[in-house]
């Protein structure tokens, strides 16, 4: 995983915006006063067939309602697509143009099958359960570990465990299992709040992620601060990857333009990799003639033939361009 800066700030990266409500700007002055620099607002799409993925809603309108209290707090407001998915088979509308319109991609998945292709191949960031139930699919360590190697993030929500005793307890017991199974890595908690009275202060789901299986206060921290960077470095990462092509050549056979990019390593005259000052010693070495040694039953050192035949050999050198 890449690495981030040691300075980290405190990341919502799901708030869910009312249609038409007076509560969005206010959400997210709360958000800001808590102390969350950077929150995602989260469009929440279920994939059915002959569906098309909505392009991401307006938020100018919102965030300059209140010009005064997001500027000052240099709250950072990213777009992001939740989709909701049941059977695989519908995946293909997620090449769709206005996916590329979303900051983070997340995913849904409702069925073994979808959950399995979400960890191994889908182009996403963010992989979030509906933990108010029981999870349609084991949460096996060897998908979990395919999600983790491509650098896809896991979400806990914890807004649904406060409204309902029942929805808590599944809650609770699905973040242990994942916490478990990830082995603390790669997860993030989101709140997923409609309302201002459904946020909480960042400390205290620190404090509240001691209860899915966690130990130090750092690894609390990180679910809202390291993790959820990582995750943007991703998304930021997929958006922005690009093809490009490798070829091999002979060092002498270069160009007179491109000789400079291996003018410190090679010899262009010959082609021979050129020796730093820390091998002086060992080319030197290289180059005095070797003598025969006899073994005590009297017959010649068959290694050191070998390495001598092998020296009095030519190769061509090779390097790569792209």
């Amino acid at each position: 995983m890449p690495k981030v800066r040691k300075k980290s700030y405190f990341h919502d990266l799901r708030l869910k915006l009312l249609e038409d409500s007076a509560h969005n700007g206010q959400l997210l002055v709360t958000a800001s006063e808590f102390g969350y620099r950077c929150v995602g607002v989260d469009h929440e799409f279920k994939l059915e067939k002959k569906s098309q993925v909505p392009r991401p809603r307006d938020l100018s309108a919102v965030i300059n309602g209140y010009p005064g209290n997001m500027q000052a707090a240099g709250v950072r407001v990213l777009k992001r697509l939740t989709v909701i998915v049941e059977e695989p088979s519908l995946l293909h509308v997620m090449t769709s143009p206005a996916v590329s319109e979303y900051d983070v991609i997340a995913v849904q998945p409702n069925s073994e099958r979808t959950f399995q292709q979400a960890c191994s191949t889908m182009p996403i960031d963010i992989i979030t359960m509906d933990m108010t139930q029981q999870l349609p699919y084991n949460l096996r360590r060897q998908q979990i570990g395919q999600a983790i190697e491509r650098g896809i993030t896991f979400e806990i929500c914890y807004t649904p465990a406060l409204l309902d005793p029942t929805a808590r307890r599944y809650t609770f017991s699905n973040a242990l299992d994942l916490i478990h199974t990830c082995k603390g890595k790669n997860v993030v908690v989101s709140s997923g709040a409609q309302r201002p009275m459904e946020l909480r202060a960042p400390y205290d789901i620190a404090n509240l992620c001691h209860l899915f299986g966690l130990k130090g206060g750092g690894e609390c921290k990180d679910l809202l601060t390291t993790n959820c960077q990582l995750t943007l470095l991703h998304a930021e990462t997929r958006r922005g990857s690009g093809k490009g092509i490798v070829t091999s050549c002979i060092v002498k056979e270069l160009e007179s333009s491109e000789q400079w990019q291996i003018a410190d390593a090679f010899d262009l005259t010959t082609g021979a990799r050129l020796h730093h000052s820390n091998s002086d010693e060992s080319t030197s070495d290289d180059s005095k003639p070797m003598r025969k040694r006899k073994h005590p039953d009297g017959g010649a050192d068959q290694r050191a033939k070998k390495k001598s035949q092998q020296s009095s050999h030519k190769h061509e050198v090779y390097c790569t361009k792209t």
